[in-house]
């Protein structure tokens, strides 16, 4: 293995235990450098977010896909490829904001902008200790992606009519709107490139829904054992919990501490 992605919630950091990286997982990483293997992140979070994250500080990868693959960023944060929403999808979406009758949330080349506050919304980012965004009005901006927050059935009418996007689900009541073939597989693979590393050279570890594609498409996938049952299907193996030394357990099992 040249390198390895790794998703952030539930699998690098531990909210149960206050959204932390276990030190025994830092190590671990930071040994995976210097035996010249490649950190990356892939993530469903914006760059806005990954800066307010107590548990990221101090804490360096060779790159970062985030956004569910629409946006790569070197070392040093420098843009390395970005993908935007666009036509009839991208109008859409504008249209939901713009109406408000669904908690629509943009994450743009500026910030993370709410059409409306809500409960669902609030749960949904408290949940990943995230500060809720707040309602602004949207300022032409290139959108990365979208995020609704609501019970099913007040979202299907709007899925049903973006049914073209990638739709990906990270709590029963919120879910990201990525462009058409946005997904972390395709990111990981643009920025595994970038280094002259083919995916089948790279482990992928996750724990949910959006972690899938990764899971199936890297050379190994390696699912959390607090995952998802769909996660853990979609992986070559399944290791402990994040709080077991999942990740330091995974890493021994393949030989590469």
């Amino acid at each position: 293995m040249r390198a390895a992605f790794f998703d952030i919630d539930g699998t690098l950091l531990d909210h149960e235990a206050g959204g932390i990286i276990h030190e025994d997982t830092r190590e671990a990483l930071k040994a995976l450098r210097r035996k010249g293997i490649k950190v990356f992140i892939a993530s469903g979070r914006n760059l806005w977010e990954i800066a307010e994250l107590e548990g990221l500080r101090g804490f360096t990868a060779d790159g970062w896909v985030l956004m569910n693959g629409q946006l790569g960023l070197g070392e040093n944060g420098e843009v390395l490829f970005a993908d935007y929403l666009e036509g009839k999808e991208k109008e859409t979406i504008l249209q939901a904001f713009r109406e408000k009758e669904v908690c629509v949330v943009l994450v743009t080349t500026k910030g993370n902008y709410a059409n409306r506050e809500g409960k669902d919304l609030t749960a949904a980012y408290a949940a990943i200790h995230t500060e809720t965004p707040l309602p602004q009005e949207y300022q032409d901006e290139e959108i990365y992606m979208a995020t609704l927050c609501g019970k099913e059935a007040e979202l299907s009418d709007l899925i049903g009519k973006l049914q073209g996007c990638r739709l990906t689900y990270w709590r029963e009541d919120a879910l990201d709107v990525n462009a058409p073939g946005g997904e972390k597989l395709a990111g990981c693979k643009r920025m595994a490139s970038l280094f002259g590393i083919t995916i089948e050279d790279c482990m992928a570890f996750g724990d949910g829904e959006n972690d899938l594609s990764m899971l199936e498409g890297a050379g190994i996938g390696v699912a959390m054992g607090n995952g998802s049952e769909a996660a853990k299907a979609a992986a070559d193996y399944v290791t402990a919990d994040i709080d077991k030394g999942g990740i330091v357990r995974a890493l021994q099992h393949y030989g590469l501490l």
